[in-house]
């Protein structure tokens, strides 16, 4: 005989994880949409781009799950860094945040708290926002950029 309580308990899992993913990919969506718009509009302006970046994020404050993250892909502009910072599921990238890096304000969130292009072990170290309870201070470690991508980073130490 089946078990219902076992039934109902999968079919809750996989209800939760549906939500997650659903979640992420209306996320991604919306983050594809506005890197399309960057690239039209800031095309003459890109120098380079890196894919694949490994990072660590600390996040305190407000926890957001989705500021937490393991890579991403930068966008180096003349005057600006876009960070877009995404998860890999099986082989396909999941977006979940886009920091656009400008004259030292990361728009939407604030001006950028701290950063160093040769902190520990050569990371490059960016902090901006808030700690409190209802923001959050986030803090980037990007991971393994050559020196000539550091000097692509429009930003003052």
């Amino acid at each position: 005989m089946i078990d219902f309580q076992i039934v109902l308990k999968a079919i809750g899992i996989i209800a939760v994880v549906l939500l997650i993913f659903l979640s992420y990919k209306s996320k991604d969506r919306q983050i594809l949409k506005q890197l399309a718009f960057i690239r039209k509009k800031y095309a003459e302006d890109i120098i380079a781009e890196k894919y694949n970046v490994k990072c660590s994020s600390f996040v305190s404050g407000m926890k957001n799950y989705r500021l937490q993250f393991k890579k991403c892909d930068l966008i180096f502009l003349k005057n600006a860094l876009v960070i877009i910072s995404f998860r890999q599921v099986l082989s396909r990238k999941l977006y979940s945040n886009l920091f656009f890096i400008e004259q030292n304000i990361v728009l939407g969130v604030g001006p950028i708290k701290s950063f160093n292009a040769n902190s520990f072990n050569g990371e490059v170290y960016i902090e901006f926002g808030e700690s409190s309870f209802n923001s959050t201070n986030v803090c980037l470690h990007l991971k393994h950029l050559t020196d000539e991508e550091k000097k692509l980073i429009p930003l003052s130490s």
